[in-house]
């Protein structure tokens, strides 16, 4: 059995740009949704499922409304399910658009055909409504519908009520969906869900679990759950709406995933854009289906001729829209911040040469545009660090440390000397700039000269140092544990707890920028 999940459409939103499109319909939510409903019908999915905010609530019960129902119409056209609940941007939206939908295919201003559990039928025309195969069964129980001549789109746990339905789809399989839905009257719950929660009858049937929560966040206004509130549940899937970004909190059974937003609205969401697809027999994948995507390009400043300058970034970047990681059949349009990095030199060379080019469309690939969003300078000044720590002023003193920290990795008694651990990707990740005098594979100065054969004693630091260390730590822990970060790190993409050389290639880090700025004003005074 085939499955399309996803949440957080938001129609009624377009991206942010930093000018106005011409070609509105590129930016707007409305066209991913179309998109995804091309997408379940080419692909033949058995089921699409849906964990709510699916419209804004700025825009809640007129044009976005009406997108979210034409695309329904045309899954249902196709006799493919939709399962659906609601958040807490559409609580009161979902059950409007059941109702008309009822009340336009029988002819009723009333919509009174529709069932209680907020199922709609099919017509003998294949339209989108016919009478509910009866009502919905909530806290565990089950109603079963049938894809021939039943209820074909299901608004599941009205009025934060629990529901769970059998669906039977075109092939004959049956696919059980539990869900809950935020109150109609609420758009915020501050309780969690999952007290409430009871799981539905084992069955040998492949089960699915619909809601729009927060993961980890007890002080949330928007149904705060634990993560291990899922462990017991009993259900094979679990698909999550309201975070933006795609999360896997758990990968065994049961699968408990935020499948992220189809459509980025603005440059803190560059990792939206796509939906899921699970096949039940043991596999799942992202399809992109945005037009837009929010993109960071870090940009070498190399020391070139000028003629040459311009066309090396254009290079650049055609060479990253044309990377399989970016480019999909849906993209038309990249929004770029671009770092650039190198001497101040060649960056104000490089600028100056380039123009600002804010809000200006770069053709970088057939129906693919890039436009500028912003421009970030980095600029590396090239240090002798042996030099600088013979100095007592603050950048010696900045020097010194440093070394301590190569000498303790070439040695080995932090790692294996040979760098590109964990903490060298952090440093890396973290878009920091590293002085061109240092080796990209081991963060160890070209120019000191530091070798394998630097003492022990070399390695051991001074008091100061360590205590700085111990503070960067106590910070990095406290980061870890913030509500804002918490998410994230619960995630399994940063460790609550850092290691030695995260710690190390943190303070590192800082400390070079520092020192780069230190030079750089020395050198502006002169």
């Amino acid at each position: 059995m085939k499955l399309l999940a996803t949440s957080d459409l938001h129609l009624g939103r377009h991206s942010s740009l930093p000018f106005e499109e011409s070609d509105a319909e590129l930016t707007a939510s409305a066209h991913t949704w179309h998109r995804i409903v091309d997408l379940a019908i080419r692909e033949d999915v058995d089921a699409v499922l849906m964990a709510g905010d699916l419209v804004d609530q700025a825009n809640r019960f007129y044009e976005a409304a009406s997108t979210l129902e034409k695309g329904i119409r045309r899954l249902v056209d196709a006799r493919i399910p939709v399962v659906m609940v609601s958040g807490n941007h559409d609580h009161d939206v979902l059950p409007e658009v059941v109702r008309r939908l009822t009340a336009e295919s029988s002819g009723s201003e009333t919509g009174s055909v529709t069932g209680p559990d907020g199922t709609l039928g099919d017509t003998d025309a294949g339209s989108v409504i016919g009478s509910a195969a009866g009502s919905g069964a909530h806290s565990g129980g089950d109603s079963e519908s049938n894809s021939e001549g039943g209820p074909l789109v299901h608004l599941l746990g009205r009025n934060g009520r629990w529901e769970t339905r059998t669906i039977t789809v075109r092939s004959g399989e049956k696919l059980q969906v539990t869900g809950w839905s935020f109150p109609e009257q609420m758009s915020r719950y501050s309780r969690n869900p999952m007290d409430s929660f009871e799981p539905p009858p084992r069955s040998s049937l492949v089960s699915v679990g619909l809601l729009h929560c927060d993961v980890n966040q007890s002080d949330s206004p928007y149904a705060p759950v634990a993560a291990d509130d899922f462990n017991d549940s009993g259900l094979d899937y679990w698909v999550l709406g309201h975070i933006h970004k795609k999360i896997i909190w758990r990968k065994s059974a049961p699968e408990v995933f935020y499948p992220g937003a189809p459509h980025p609205f603005d440059a803190g969401e560059r990792d939206a854009g796509s939906v899921y697809m699970i096949d039940t027999a043991g596999s799942s994948w992202q399809v992109p289906v945005a037009p837009v995507r929010y993109l960071t390009l870090r940009y070498e400043v190399a020391d070139m001729p000028d003629s040459q300058l311009r066309g090396d970034f254009l290079d650049r970047l055609r060479e990253t829209a044309g990377d399989p990681e970016v480019r999909s059949d849906a993209l038309r349009l990249l929004v770029l911040t671009v770092l650039c990095r190198g001497t101040a030199s060649n960056i104000k060379r490089f600028m100056d040469l380039q123009g600002d080019h804010h809000g200006e469309m770069i053709s970088v690939g057939e129906d693919l545009r890039a436009v500028m969003r912003k421009w970030v300078e980095e600029p590396v000044v090239e240090t002798d660090l042996e030099k600088l720590a013979e100095n007592s002023n603050p950048a010696g003193l900045l020097a010194s440390w440093i070394l301590h920290l190569d000498r303790k990795r070439v040695t080995g008694s932090g790692d294996d000397g040979e760098g590109g651990g964990p903490g060298d990707k952090a440093a890396q990740d973290d878009g920091v700039s590293h002085d061109a005098g240092v080796s990209k594979e081991t963060g160890i100065s070209q120019k000191t000269g530091v070798s394998q054969d630097a003492s022990s004693a070399d390695s051991e630091y001074p008091d100061e140092l360590r205590r700085l260390l111990d503070a960067c730590r106590e910070e990095y822990r406290a980061l870890a544990a913030h509500s804002v970060f918490k998410p994230v790190v619960d995630g399994g993409q940063v460790p609550p707890e850092p290691d030695e050389d995260m710690i190390e290639a943190l303070f590192r880090s800082r400390a070079m920028t520092l020192l780069q700025t230190l030079i750089t004003q020395a050198e502006d005074r002169k």
